[in-house]
């Protein structure tokens, strides 16, 4: 993996709520997203099944109010709510960006499960049934993700500071 690659899911991973326009979306701490944040999330959420892509796109892309969502599902305001928490986070989170863009040292049988773990939000034992194999195997690759994670945040907040030593 290169630098360049590491700005790349840095970015998606993580893009600041106050850049842009503010729309009237406001997320479960009753913070404002952006516009920009918003058409992130919306660009996301096509990559997740496709009943929390209609739930992430009904609230943020055609402005439908919550609880007339939830009303359509059937499910309680409080547990339509939840859900949608649960898929920000998830998208927010650098592994979901990982995942979804793919990386060269993630391919086979490590990206169906970054797919099964980070995108559609299974757990290790879930996962390691859908995809026929061990919950070893799972839970080390997800492990190995989460490190490769860790380091590139860690790389980019290295090259940000040479950046501003050398200026």
């Amino acid at each position: 993996m290169q630098v360049g690659d590491l700005q790349q899911i840095e970015s998606w991973a993580t893009s600041s709520v106050s850049e842009g326009a503010l729309s009237a979306t406001a997320d479960r701490r009753g913070t404002l997203l952006t516009a920009k944040n918003t058409r992130r999330l919306l660009e996301l959420a096509r990559h997740l099944p496709e009943a929390d892509h209609a739930l992430v796109r009904a609230i943020y892309g055609d402005g439908t109010p919550i609880r007339v969502v939830a009303g359509l599902r059937r499910q309680p305001d409080r547990e339509c709510r939840r859900r949608l928490a649960l898929l920000v986070d998830r998208m927010n989170h650098p592994a979901f960006a990982v995942a979804v863009h793919g990386s060269a040292p993630i391919r086979g049988r490590g990206a169906r499960i970054a797919r099964a773990c980070f995108v559609e939000g299974l757990t290790i034992r879930q996962a390691a049934v859908r995809l026929r194999t061990s919950v070893y195997a799972v839970r080390r690759e997800r492990a190995r993700i989460l490190a490769m994670v860790q380091c590139l945040k860690l790389a980019n907040r290295l090259s940000h500071a040479a950046a501003r030593q050398a200026a």
